[in-house]
């Protein structure tokens, strides 16, 4: 008998399967209903002027946020409307929000939580850990959460988020069509995650370090803490496990300090075009923790 050797390597096999025409069919489909949505559905972010997609509409941000803050005050105890963390939360957030532009009703609970975090749902429906007030305790230093929170909703970070998953799935569902045989579905996935979803919340969370900062500056808080507050968030949460940057749904701690510093006289032109009261040489509510 005749004995028949394959000498096609695997990368030859590969490249030949995704000459198959069941491959360009997806992709062409895929092409045309982005470029289609993209055009329907295009909308600008606040301050940063970014270009995105956004299937839902203002009206629709009320009804979501409800619903999971109904659910996350259902599954955490919340503190009494007089008690003075919810007062100290109230007073910052009613400060910052004066400065931005969307009509939002804003409501506020603090969770009974040592968690360090805090959250704004969409419609505006601010969630505080009291773990994250301990730890920063100063007006100032829970400013600066508290604007990259709020910025999170003034760029509608949530909804846009919301209508990129149903996008992804469909973006999904096609390229494991076109080159699961290739490559394998769970391959697919993981370099999908590792390729768009996790870059991408890592800039969301900058372009709310941006806003925040602005938002800081127009309500008159002083902008240089916020550097400050990302440096010790490194070292409030040093006991924690951190991933690689690259891994990670948030950008490191260093890098967010060094942005800020980049942005900072952007923000402090802000300030001053407020007429602020003139900035204080040191920001000793901040350099406390390091004592």
């Amino acid at each position: 008998g005749v004995l028949n050797i394959d000498t096609t390597s695997p990368m030859q096999g590969m490249l030949s399967k995704l000459r198959k025409p069941v491959v360009y069919v997806p992709l062409a489909l895929f092409g045309t209903g982005t470029a289609v949505m993209y055009f329907r559905f295009k909308d600008e972010v606040p301050y940063t002027g970014r270009s995105r997609l956004m299937f839902w509409d203002p009206v629709h941000d009320e009804k979501v946020g409800k619903d999971l803050y109904a659910d996350m005050l259902r599954k955490a105890g919340t503190l009494p409307t007089n008690h003075p963390d919810v007062e100290f939360v109230a007073k910052v957030a009613k400060r910052i929000t004066k400065h931005v532009d969307r009509k939002i009703k804003w409501e506020v609970a603090v969770l009974q939580s040592p968690e360090i975090n805090a959250c704004v749902l969409p419609g505006g429906k601010i969630c505080v850990h009291q773990g994250i007030i301990r730890q920063f305790p100063s007006t100032e230093e829970f400013a600066v959460i508290m604007s990259h929170e709020i910025a999170h909703e003034v760029a509608r970070h949530s909804m846009e988020k919301m209508s990129y998953s149903g996008l992804l799935s469909v973006i999904s569902l096609f390229f494991i069509s076109a080159l699961s045989g290739a490559f394998g579905a769970a391959y697919i996935s993981k370099l999908g995650l590792m390729a768009f979803m996790l870059p991408y919340s890592r800039s969301t969370e900058t372009e709310a370090d941006y806003i925040g900062l602005q938002l800081l500056a127009k309500a008159c808080y002083d902008p240089r803490v916020a550097e400050k507050v990302w440096k010790k968030m490194e070292y409030v949460t040093s006991g924690k496990s951190h991933v690689p940057e690259y891994l990670s749904t948030h950008p490191a701690h260093q890098s967010r300090a060094a942005n800020i510093s980049k942005w900072m006289p952007e923000a402090l032109l802000a300030y001053n075009n407020r007429d602020c009261p003139a900035l204080r040489d040191a920001c000793d509510s901040v350099s406390r923790w390091m004592d």
